[in-house]
């Protein structure tokens, strides 16, 4: 520990240490941790130390490791990742958005479980900051919407606004598909409520130019990626559903409809839906 620098590493020996019932060891560590995050100015790096402090503090009371001493700790780092979260979220490419975003849903659940209403308030309102600011990559404010929809702190209206604004014409696909990749997380059920999401989301894709929808596909998937058989049969109910009423719009005239009957079946197993047996829309 004594050679390690980066607080996310050292927050998981601490872990180790407190499973090993190593109470000297745990004494260094807290300390290093509390130096370390003291001259740190990289709030990602604070921000992967957050999750094992809260593991820590909430289970550590079993194995001798009194939360007393290590929620000080947690309070100094929070503080500095409240106050640097929007300048850390500010210019990400692909890869450092993904990676912000998975550290923006660690600290969420490191606040979840250590249910500290001042700070979940606090938090919550520093996500729905970043959702509204158009220069925060796409996929950081999609994940800080799904991450306000699960703690119920977002209602239809607002998310329907959301939803047009991130999914609106002006928007580059590239940054409306990341967009929903970050809403849709890793699971859709939470979201199956929320019609004007889906509206939203369909209405996107069917307004798609066919070479942005090309382009865009292998995006698209990954958005979807996580849904099991059930949940891709549950969003294609919600679609069919919303647009029972909706006119059927002619894309192109010039379908070969034999050869297209051949893919339809295909095409019906891979959505998820099941195929008549007479028939084939």
């Amino acid at each position: 520990a004594s050679k390690l620098s980066d607080l996310g590493a050292l927050t998981t020996v601490l872990e180790g240490a407190v499973l090993a019932e190593l109470p000297q060891a745990i004494d260094a560590l807290l300390e290093k941790v509390v130096a370390v995050g003291a001259v740190s100015a990289d709030a990602k790096s604070v921000m992967k130390a957050i999750l094992p402090l809260a593991r820590t503090a909430r289970w550590g009371d079993v194995r001798g490791t009194p939360a007393a001493r290590v929620l000080p700790v947690i309070d100094a780092l929070y503080a500095r990742v409240l106050i640097g979260l929007t300048g850390a979220c500010a210019s990400l490419d692909d890869d450092a958005a993904a990676e912000m975003t998975q550290l923006i849903t660690s600290t969420t659940e490191a606040l979840r479980l250590l249910d500290r209403k001042d700070q979940l308030d606090a938090w919550y309102t520093a996500l729905s900051d970043l959702t509204a600011r158009d220069a925060i990559h796409g996929r950081v404010r999609g994940a800080s919407a799904r991450l306000l929809i699960e703690a119920s702190r977002i209602d239809e209206p607002e998310l329907a606004r959301l939803a047009r604004l991130a999914l609106s014409p002006a928007v580059p696909p590239p940054q409306a598909a990341a967009w929903a990749e970050g809403v849709l997380g890793q699971g859709v059920a939470i979201h199956l409520a929320h019609d004007s999401l889906w509206r939203a989301i369909d209405e996107w894709m069917s307004g798609l130019a066919e070479d942005a929808f090309i382009e865009l596909l292998p995006l698209i998937r990954r958005a979807f990626s996580s849904l099991g058989p059930a949940e891709r049969r549950r969003v294609s109910d919600k679609l069919l559903a919303l647009n029972k009423n909706a006119p059927r719009k002619q894309v192109r005239n010039d379908v070969d409809e034999p050869r297209a009957a051949k893919v339809r079946p295909i095409l019906r197993t891979v959505i998820g839906l099941p195929i008549p047996e007479v028939g084939l829309p």
